[in-house]
């Protein structure tokens, strides 16, 4: 239980090991660019921090990625938070018409290309966008309407701000009748006090995780659309057995569109 609850610092304490001395390196070579401008600098924390810690995660949750993701992503893929490119691999390239990779952190942005076009994506069938989930401004720019075939989100909700409307909006808006959303992502404890307690945490964490949210309400969230067909599909993922204590208890979602 105590090594459960103690996790996110025992993360924290390895983000900073990993992020610091890139960051304190970048900050000396261009300190006005990152000093006067935090967020650039948070991208770049995360993006050292992630280039690290993402592979290892990708790979420990490569065998759920790939039974969610090969037989159910298809047609236009629009991913939230695609990060490095490491769900591209996973997918079913003769399904597979498009590739819209939205990601803010512009300095991971290079590597994702570049993972894209390794897992066998053409160069013609990716679309990066570099901004948030809550620019629909600038997303409404590049895409249509009603053309999106299916979402896809690993590990990425729960750093949405305003998921609730942010998400709805883009489900109703850009998804198409019986289009997907498929997602694998930690979510908040259904226990109350380790629930409180991921929301204790929540405020620090968001700072060295790229605004990941511990206490994130994802399943209840989605599940408020009202624009899902019946039978939607959730799944608890991990280690089994577990004590109930989790700081990152994990869920796997498939919802269809009414």
């Amino acid at each position: 239980m105590f090594i459960q609850v103690l996790a996110p610092i025992t993360e924290i304490i390895g983000a900073w090991s990993i992020g610091l001395g890139p960051t304190l390196r970048a900050i000396l070579s261009s300190p006005v660019k990152l000093l006067l401008h935090p967020s650039a600098l948070k991208q770049f924390w995360f993006a050292k921090v992630w280039q690290v810690m993402g592979p290892g995660m990708d790979e420990g949750w490569g065998p759920t990625k790939r039974e969610l993701v090969f037989p159910h992503v298809k047609g236009v893929v629009f991913e939230i938070g695609a990060g490095l490119g490491h769900s591209c691999k996973y997918f079913d390239l003769e399904r597979v018409t498009k590739y819209i990779a939205l990601e803010p952190d512009e300095e991971m942005h290079l590597e994702l290309m570049t993972n894209a076009l390794k897992a066998g994506l053409k160069e013609d069938q990716i679309v990066l966008i570099g901004c948030g989930l809550e620019d629909l401004r600038t997303i409404k720019e590049q895409i249509e309407p009603e053309s999106i075939d299916t979402i896809l989100s690993t590990f990425s909700l729960c750093s949405v701000p305003s998921l609730s409307i942010h998400l709805s909006t883009f489900v109703k808006t850009f998804l198409v009748p019986s289009g997907q959303l498929v997602f694998l992502e930690h979510v908040r404890n259904p226990r109350t006090i380790p629930a409180v307690l991921q929301k204790l945490y929540t405020p620090i964490w968001s700072i060295w995780f790229g605004g990941c949210k511990l206490d994130s309400d994802t399943i209840n969230i989605v599940d408020s659309f009202g624009v899902w067909k019946e039978g939607r599909q959730v799944m608890a993922v991990g280690a089994p057995g577990g004590s109930g204590w989790e700081m990152f208890p994990h869920r796997l979602g498939i919802y269809l569109k009414a």
